[in-house]
């Protein structure tokens, strides 16, 4: 579904809301003969270079926040946060693991000493 915001009086710039069942929303700005996809509220005035300081890019901010907030439901994913809870669980969960697999095993979790404790730095 495609959204056009109509607050620009002249017919040389154009800003598009895209939604999308798979992957990320995201804008589309037409101005001064280019087309740049942005992702969030600051590329979309970025994209104005100087203009990004006048009232309508303003009011252009706004319709770029009511529009992510409206139709924008990600739902962030707790395993790639740096929460402390989710990581004292990760850490719990490297514990229980079995000893053969700490032994022999060739994943990042199955060996939780420094890989780097026996390397020099060479000047």
């Amino acid at each position: 579904m495609i959204y056009k915001y109509d607050g620009f009086r002249d017919y040389h710039s154009q800003v598009e809301y895209h939604r999308n069942k798979t992957g990320p929303n995201y804008f589309v700005v037409y101005y001064k003969q280019r087309s740049v996809v942005c992702y969030d509220r600051i590329d979309v005035k970025r994209a104005f270079g100087v203009a990004k300081f006048t009232p309508s890019i303003k009011e252009l901010g706004e319709w770029c926040d009511e529009m992510i907030s409206k139709y924008d439901k990600t739902e962030k994913d707790p395993s790639n946060s740096l929460d402390p809870e989710v990581m004292t669980k990760a850490i719990e969960q490297l514990g229980s693991l079995d000893p053969k697999i700490l032994a022999t095993g060739f994943g990042p979790e199955c060996h939780p000493e420094d890989p780097t404790a026996a390397t020099r730095m060479v000047i």
